[in-house]
């Protein structure tokens, strides 16, 4: 039986997880000085994208987490951009939009490079890590017009952006079977089902995708 070591998250991916809670603290602040039906569906506008940001991060760090320079530099970058975020979630969808846009954009963009690299130095992967990167280098793009494009056409690209930024991961989900034998032994399973989850989420028994391509269900 092949044994492989549980993977913890390091303090940087600690440090990053704090500036994502601070971008929910303002949302949560938003939505306390608008307790309505149009407050809330301004939250739950911003949460979305705020939300998958995070996911992303957290999924590529589950698949080819490394602690490298490189990675910590990279990481500071999406970090400093997430609190370039949190500065402009007041007014999100008024003035600073395309404020919130941009950094969007800039998050996502480092994450591209971020899975190039994996795939250089991953060459099973690299069917994954192109497709990523192909999907999410469009949203970025997508995501960095928006912020020069005036509202409401500025948040239909929003919600195209997202629809791209979603698709990579479900064709992930579809060919993880014949994909996962191929990187069984480059990818990082967890001891224990749970992913690393944010500041402001609780504990939850989730099973992430890497857990999922690493023991695949035969």
């Amino acid at each position: 039986m092949e044994l492989f070591k549980e993977r913890h998250s390091s303090w940087l991916e600690n440090f990053y997880d704090l500036v994502f809670a601070i971008i929910v603290l303002q949302l949560s602040i938003n939505l306390n000085l608008d307790v309505s039906v149009n407050g809330f569906l301004s939250f739950v506008a911003l949460f979305i994208p705020v939300c998958w940001l995070w996911i992303g991060v957290a999924f590529y760090a589950t698949r080819f987490g490394t602690d490298d320079m490189t990675h910590r530099f990279l990481t500071l970058l999406q970090i400093g951009a997430c609190a370039f975020m949190a500065v402009n979630i007041p007014e999100g969808l008024g003035k600073n939009s395309g404020w919130f846009a941009l950094s969007y954009a800039a998050t996502r963009a480092i994450l591209v490079i971020e899975y190039i690299r994996a795939g250089k130095h991953v060459p099973e992967a690299r069917s994954l890590t192109s497709r990523y990167s192909i999907g999410f280098s469009i949203s970025a793009v997508i995501w960095f017009v928006s912020a020069f494009v005036p509202p409401p056409f500025r948040f239909i690209l929003w919600i195209i952006g997202m629809i791209i930024d979603i698709w990579p991961r479900r064709l992930c989900l579809l060919d993880v079977n014949l994909f996962g034998n191929r990187v069984h032994h480059l990818l990082h399973p967890v001891k224990t089902p749970s992913l690393r989850l944010p500041l402001f989420y609780f504990d939850l028994p989730i099973v992430p995708i890497s857990s999922i391509v690493a023991y695949p269900v035969v």
